[in-house]
């Protein structure tokens, strides 16, 4: 597979937000899928982080301390979260601490 070498297809996307709610990172594109293969993010303070498709829960909710981190390097075959055609990628989070980083991700 060549997707994750592929700079036309793979999609680099930054996350900062410190604020308790559903974010969007990926917006939908009607009949397409968001594939996330990479996820990278750092909890400045505390923070209970969900990955979401739409309001499906993939991955959550993981309870991060300050300083802590979700860390899914880069996998050919195993995504870190594929949404449903049509649905958007989001995270959630639950309080007001601070979390950062980044995903990568593909859209067909």
């Amino acid at each position: 597979m060549t997707i994750l070498t592929d700079p036309k297809k793979l999609v680099t996307v930054q996350f900062d937000e410190a604020t308790a709610a559903t974010h969007e990172v990926v917006a939908l594109t009607a009949g397409q899928r968001i594939t996330v293969y990479e996820a990278h993010l750092r909890a400045v303070a505390a923070n209970d982080v969900s990955l979401t498709s739409a309001a499906t829960v993939k991955i959550g909710p993981v309870g991060l301390i300050a300083g802590g981190a979700i860390d899914k390097p880069a996998n050919q075959l195993i995504p870190v979260v594929q949404c449903v055609a049509g649905e958007a990628f989001q995270v959630v989070l639950t309080t007001t601490g601070r979390v950062t980083g980044w995903f990568r991700y593909i859209k067909e």
